[in-house]
C-alpha cells in the first residue's frame, strides 16, 4: 500500500476496541486489517496520547493557526500600505499607457 492513506474512524475505533477488550497484539492486527506493523503501532499510540490529553487537559489540543488575525494598529498599517500601493499601481499604469501611446 504505497502512499498515505488516512485509517477510517470506525476502523480505528475497532482496532483499539480488539486490543484492549479481546487482548490482540499489534501483529495480529496488523494481519487482521491488512496494515503494516508500525501504522497500528502509531495509531494506537496515538489514540492512547488523544485519551490522555482529554484526561489532563479536558480537550485534545489542535494546532495553533497558520494564519493569525492581525491587532487593530496591524490591520490598520497593512491598510495604509494597501491603499499607497494601488496608488501606485494606478500611477505606473497611466505612465506606460502613456509611453504606449506615443
Amino acid at each position: 500500500m504505497p502512499g498515505y492513506h488516512i485509517t477510517p474512524r470506525p476502523v480505528v475505533e475497532e482496532i483499539l476496541r480488539l486490543h484492549i477488550e479481546e487482548g490482540y497484539t499489534y501483529r495480529q492486527l496488523a494481519d487482521k486489517f491488512n496494515k503494516p506493523f508500525k501504522t497500528i503501532q502509531n495509531t494506537i499510540y496515538n489514540e492512547y496520547k488523544k485519551q490522555r490529553l482529554l484526561v489532563e487537559h479536558g480537550k485534545v489540543p489542535k494546532r495553533p493557526s497558520s494564519f493569525l488575525t492581525p491587532t487593530a494598529d496591524q490591520y490598520l498599517a497593512l491598510q495604509k500600505e494597501n491603499r499607497q500601493l494601488r496608488m501606485e499601481n494606478e500611477l505606473l499604469r497611466n505612465f506606460h499607457q502613456k509611453l504606449g501611446k506615443k
